[in-house]
C-alpha cells in the first residue's frame, strides 16, 4: 500500500487554472500539512468546494509500518488532520478519492483489508464526524476497491473501482443515494477484453457521469471510458497515442454533462502522459506540455470551464519531481511546481480547482535522509 499512484500501475499490479492572459504569472506554492504517521505519510486525493475549504485524503503509516487513514482538512489558513471511522476489523485501511459537495459533506472512498481479503471503502463527512458507510463487494471478488468518487450534491454520488475475482481484474461502479450505496451495472467490456480497471469518475449532475481507466487485451493495455445517462453506463471509444500499447487513463473532469471532458494519464510504450477531450460524442487526443528533455504523466485534472484546467503529476528527468500544467483552450502550458528541499522524489496525485485561479494539489514525496513518505500540498493563486 505504498504507492498511491492509479493508472498504470494499477494495471501492473493487479485518480490551477489560468486564463490566457495570466498564464506567465502561475504561482504555486508549497503549504505546510500534517504528518501524524511514524513511518511516512502520502495524500492521494483532494476536493475543495471553496478556496477555504479543502478535505485531502491519504494514508499513514506506524511504527510497525501498517496503513491507516490519513484524512487532512483546509480552512483558509492552515491544515490540521482529522479523525478517520476505523472499520469494523480492518487490519490495514486507506483512502484514495474525496469529493465533497460541501464543507460539511463529503465522501472519501478506498480499501482496507479485514485479515482474509481486500474490500470496498467508504467514509461519510457530516460536518464534525467521519462515519462508515456499508459499501457493497462485487460478487465473486476476492479482491476489490474504490479508486475515485465524485459528488454532485451529498445525497448523489458515484464511485469506480476494480476488484478481482482471483484470475482477472473487473471494473465496477457504486451509486450513493443519501441512504446506502449500491452497485450498478457497467458497460460491456470492449471485445477480446480480459482486464478492466476504472481510475477516475466525474459528475456533472445526478443522471451525467463520465469515468475512466483502462482495458487489457491481447494487443496491450489501452484506454477505457464510460458514461451514465441516468439509467445505464456505456462504453465509450477513447484515443490511444499511435504505436502505444500500454496505456491508461487516471483522472477525469467534466464541466458541461458529458459533453467536455478532460482525461489525463500515461503511456509506457513512450512513458509519456496522455491528455485527451471528449466532446460529448468523440475523445481526441491532445498535445501535452512535457518539457524537454523529460517524461511525464498525468495523476490528476480539475477543470472550471472548457477553457480552463489544471493537470498534476509527475516529471522524470534523473529523479521523479512534481509537475503541473494548464489549459487555456487553446493549448497546455507546462508550470513550476516547487518540490520539497528534503525531496529524493516527489508526486502529485490529485487537485481540485475552485475557480481558473484557486486550485490545490497534493501528493507526497520521499524524504532523503529517512526513506519516508511525506505529504505534500501545494497551492496556486
Amino acid at each position: 500500500m505504498r504507492s498511491f499512484r492509479r493508472g498504470l500501475l494499477a494495471v501492473l499490479v493487479g485518480g490551477l487554472l489560468v486564463t490566457p492572459a495570466a498564464a506567465s504569472a502561475a504561482t504555486w506554492s508549497l503549504q505546510t500539512t500534517t504528518d501524524p504517521g511514524a513511518h511516512g505519510n502520502g495524500l492521494a486525493g483532494v476536493s475543495c468546494p471553496s478556496s477555504t475549504a479543502c478535505t485531502a485524503v491519504g494514508s499513514q503509516y506506524d511504527a510497525t509500518d501498517n496503513a491507516t487513514l490519513l484524512i487532512e482538512r483546509w480552512n483558509g489558513t492552515s491544515w490540521s488532520t482529522q479523525t478517520g471511522a476505523t472499520p469494523s476489523g480492518a487490519t490495514s485501511s486507506s483512502l484514495g478519492s474525496v469529493a465533497c459537495a460541501s464543507a460539511t459533506a463529503c465522501v472519501a472512498v478506498g480499501s482496507f483489508f479485514d485479515g482474509t481479503s481486500t474490500v470496498t471503502l467508504a467514509e461519510h463527512w457530516d460536518g464534525s464526524t467521519w462515519s462508515v458507510r456499508s459499501t457493497p463487494n462485487p460478487s465473486g471478488a476476492t479482491d476489490s476497491a474504490l479508486n475515485a468518487v465524485s459528488c454532485t450534491a451529498s445525497t448523489a454520488c458515484t464511485a469506480v473501482g476494480t476488484y478481482s475475482d482471483g484470475l482477472n481484474q473487473h471494473a465496477f461502479v457504486e451509486r450513493w443515494n443519501g441512504t446506502s450505496w449500491a452497485a450498478q451495472t457497467v458497460g460491456t467490456a470492449p471485445a477480446g477484453a480480459t482486464d478492466t480497471t476504472l481510475n477516475g469518475v466525474s459528475c456533472t449532475t445526478a443522471t451525467a457521469c463520465a469515468a475512466v481507466g483502462s482495458y487489457t487485451d491481447t494487443g496491450g493495455t489501452f484506454t477505457l471510458s464510460e458514461t451514465w445517462n441516468g439509467s445505464a453506463w456505456t462504453v465509450q471509444r477513447a484515443a490511444n497515442p499511435a504505436g502505444a500499447t500500454l496505456v491508461s487513463l487516471s483522472g477525469i473532469s467534466c464541466t458541461t454533462s458529458n459533453s467536455n471532458c478532460t482525461a489525463v494519464g500515461d503511456f509506457a510504450t513512450f512513458w509519456g502522459n496522455v491528455v485527451e477531450r471528449y466532446n460529448g460524442s468523440t475523445w481526441t487526443l491532445q498535445s501535452g506540455a512535457t518539457p524537454a528533455g523529460t517524461t511525464s504523466y498525468q495523476s490528476s485534472v480539475s477543470c472550471t470551464s472548457s477553457t480552463a484546467c489544471q493537470a498534476v503529476g509527475t516529471k522524470i528527468d534523473t529523479s521523479a519531481t512534481t509537475y503541473a500544467e494548464n489549459w487555456n483552450g487553446t493549448t497546455w502550458t507546462s508550470q513550476t511546481v516547487p518540490n520539497p528541499a528534503a525531496s529524493a522524489n516527489a508526486y502529485l496525485l490529485g487537485v481540485s480547482c475552485t475557480s481558473s485561479t484557486a486550485c490545490t494539489a497534493v501528493g507526497y514525496y520521499i524524504d532523503s535522509t529517512t526513506g519516508y513518505q511525506v505529504t505534500i500540498a501545494e497551492r496556486f493563486s
